[in-house]
Parts: structure tokens; sequence; C-alpha cells
């Protein structure tokens, strides 16, 4: 399919963009970064959802050949650009959970989110804080140099127990820590499913053809 690259060479960096994530699922994790890494390199600014997917899995490549701190850039990249993307996925962010709110809420929203399926519990990466108490509770997420990625913010309900509160406070913070944008236009919600887009109407249509 690659060959087609010589008539439509502004494909290029799309087909690197699906070679790479090819390459990850079969295990060449070295390959798979070096490609991922020229396809962000080339795609275009628009190609905003293409471009939070190319990083996700180039953030898997660099975990996996150890490179940790290139995946913290590179996760923080997706979920700056489409946190939805990590989700989709089914990838994980290492982070370290600390609990700074008081009582059993806090407590109970602390253990919830270590189990979390987008967390990998680990000393060094993302941060996740919760602050609050049996009355309200705030999930915090920062990227590992410290930039806050969002907070979300639950209240009790009246006469609401502290596993309950809890839990709708994970739920929260998970619905909004890694969903996609609104205001996302006709074409990047095209490319959700994993498909690419471009403004060249003819590009797009050769890649539907590889796809």
């Amino acid at each position: 399919v690659r060959r087609e690259e010589r008539a439509n060479p502004t494909m290029t960096p799309y087909y690197d963009a699906l070679e790479a994530e090819i390459l990850l699922a079969r295990g060449e994790e070295s390959r798979a970064l070096a490609l991922a890494r020229r396809a962000l390199d080339a795609l275009p600014s628009s190609e905003a959802l293409l471009q939070a997917r190319v990083a996700a899995v180039a953030a898997e490549a660099a975990r996996a050949t150890g490179d940790d701190a290139l995946a913290f850039g590179l996760y923080e990249r997706a979920l700056q650009k489409d946190p939805g993307t990590l989700r989709r996925l089914g990838l994980t962010i290492p982070a370290r959970v600390t609990v700074q709110g008081r009582g059993d809420a806090a407590e109970a929203l602390g253990d919830a989110l270590e189990r979390s399926p987008r967390l990998r519990v680990s000393e060094r990466g993302f941060r996740v804080t919760v602050t609050g108490d049996d009355r309200a509770l705030r999930v915090c997420l920062a990227s590992a140099t410290g930039s806050d990625l969002g907070c979300t913010d639950t209240r009790a309900e009246r006469n609401e127990p502290a596993e309950h509160l809890a839990g709708r406070a994970a739920e929260q913070f998970h619905r909004t820590a890694f969903a996609t944008r609104v205001g996302l236009s006709t074409q990047d919600l095209r490319s959700l499913d994993g498909s690419t887009t471009t403004n060249d109407a003819a590009a797009r249509e050769q890649m539907n053809g590889a796809l």
C-alpha cells in the first residue's frame, strides 16, 4: 500500500501513523516509536485527534523500550490533544495517587482510583491528588512535570454514604479526565474510530482505500 505514497507524498505521515500502530501491536516497539515520532512531526495541526492517537502509540512504545521520560511527555501530549484516546485504545498512564483529604470518603476514593483501569500505580509519572472530606471531594490530575490537567468536584447528597460519594467522585473523574473534548469539528468526529482525516479530498479517499 505504501508505494502509493509516490503519487501523493502528503500521505506519508498518515501511513507512518498506521504502520506505527501495527508495529506496536506486533511488539516491534523501537520501530513503532521511530515511525510515530516521525508522523507527529509531519501531521498537520488540524489533525488533533490523530495526533493524540499517534502520541499515545508513541508513548506506549517509549515505555516498552524503557524511556520513561519520553513516554511521560507523549502521554501528556495525548491527554492535552484528546484524553478520550487513551480510553479508546484501552491504555493506562503511570500515576501516583495521593490522598490529602480527610474522612472515609476520601480514603475510599483513593482506593478506587488505585484500581482504575486508566491508571497504572507508579511512584513516577502523573499525579492524582484527592482532597476534601465526607461533604465534598476534589480529584486533580497533574503531569509528571507538574502541569495541571484538570480537576473534578463532587458534592455529597443529603445523607449520602461515604462509599457512594467516593464512587460518584471516581466516576466523575474518569468521565472528565478521559473524555473527548467538546466542540470537535465534523471532521474530527469522523476520526474517532481510529481512521485518519485530511483536508485534501483525494488523499482522504486514498487513505480510506488503504484502511
